[in-house]
């Protein structure tokens, strides 16, 4: 506390760069989201027509796919930005597949209906 009294604008930026850490991933994570989601839902809309499946399954299906097309995008993230952690590049996977997930699911329901 008394580095914050001595210096009154350090703990704004301590501040700023902890909410910069904790919301990069989930930016990178949307943005990556919404680049898959045309492929994502383009192999949803043919194994809808195909697939006898529950909902289970399609989301299963959903899911392991969105992984997938997610992986290839952080992998270039991680060719481009050597600083990427294996861990971060991870948790951006899971983020980016979770969300690219959720729009397909909610798109694969209207069309449904």
């Amino acid at each position: 506390m008394e580095l914050g009294l001595k210096f009154g604008n350090q703990l704004s930026v301590r501040s700023a760069m902890t909410w910069l850490r904790s919301n990069l991933p989930v930016t990178a994570a949307s943005r990556i989201a919404v680049q898959i989601s045309p492929e994502l839902w383009e192999s949803t809309r043919r194994k809808l027509g195909k697939s006898s499946a529950g909902k289970n399954g399609l989301r299963d299906y959903v899911q392991t796919r969105a992984a997938q097309l997610a992986q290839v995008k952080v992998d270039e993230m991680v060719r481009s930005k050597s600083s990427l952690s294996g861990r971060a590049a991870n948790k951006l996977i899971l983020k980016a597949a979770n969300a690219a997930t959720k729009m397909t699911l909610e798109k694969a329901a209207h069309y449904l209906n």
